[in-house]
Parts: structure tokens; C-alpha cells; sequence
């Protein structure tokens, strides 16, 4: 899928937008190609443009003729994203994603695991602030980007 803001806002309606106002006041225009994933996972690819005329048919088309070739290179940063994350977290954390990977809860984790569900959450808390993410769904898709196997991350 490729969109521009041109396609579901006139100029005079972004120039109004709160987002615009608020925090892409140098946006003029923006188009956004959804790039095939797996479940859980959005890959996109924003490309803006601060200043002139708004975006065209063609340069979506042009973006809808890139986006086959961009793909593997979006794949490969993400699988790359996973060495980086095993210097990140310690083991019990990694450990503690892969359950909640499993679709655990804190009190589940922390029964198979012999802790306290506080204890759970507070790794959580922490795995969170290190990987720079808000939610579960997030740090696991970090730590895990391929679904690959718990082992190589142990």
C-alpha cells in the first residue's frame, strides 16, 4: 500500500490538522508505503517532503516500483536488530521474553520461573527502558524479530 497526505487531506485541511500544528510543522507532504511483513510486525517507510508542490501520481507509482526491491533490505536490518538487543538485556531478561513470547503472564512467568510477579514486572519495566519501547508486543518483536529460536539469545 502506498498513500500520500495529498490523497486524504486537501492542503488547506493539513495546514489545520493538529498533528500538523503541533508536531510536523515541516511537513508539507508525506507518503507512506506499507512494506509485507510478518504477523505482528508493520514495516513502513515514510517519505516526506518539507517544501513545493505535493506529492504526484507518479511518485507513488515510482515508491509502488521500489517497494519489492526495498524489502529485502528492511528484512535484513531487522534481523540485525537482534545481536544488538542480546548486549541490551541480561539473561533472566531475555529468558522472561521468551515466556512472555509464549503468551504468558507476569503471574505465569513468575510461577514457571520461582519469583514473585512483582519481580517479573520490575524486569519487564527494565527490559522496556533498555530496548526504548512502551509495550510487551514491542519488546518482544525487539527481541525476537525473526521469531527465531530462544537459544540464540540465551
Amino acid at each position: 500500500m502506498v498513500i500520500s497526505l495529498g490523497e486524504v487531506y486537501s492542503e488547506r485541511e493539513w495546514a489545520g490538522h493538529p498533528m500538523h500544528q503541533d508536531y510536523l510543522t515541516d511537513v508539507h507532504d508525506e507518503i507512506l508505503a506499507a512494506l509485507p511483513s510478518r504477523p505482528g510486525v508493520n514495516l513502513r517507510l515514510l517519505i516526506g517532503r518539507e517544501k513545493g508542490s505535493l506529492f504526484s501520481d507518479l511518485d507513488s507509482f515510482l515508491v509502488r516500483l521500489l517497494l519489492p526491491h526495498l524489502e529485502p533490505l528492511f528484512q535484513r536490518t531487522l534481523s540485525s536488530v537482534a545481536p544488538w538487543v542480546q548486549t541490551l538485556l541480561t539473561g533472566r531478561q531475555r529468558e522472561i521474553m521468551g515466556l512472555v513470547r509464549e503468551g504468558m503472564t507476569n503471574q505465569q512467568v513468575a510461577h514457571q520461573l520461582g519469583i514473585s510477579a512483582g519481580t517479573v514486572r520490575k524486569h519487564l519495566e527494565n527490559s522496556y527502558s533498555r530496548l526504548q519501547v512502551q509495550s510487551r508486543v514491542a519488546a518482544v518483536g525487539m527481541t525476537f524479530p525473526q521469531g527465531g529460536d530462544d537459544q540464540r539469545y540465551a
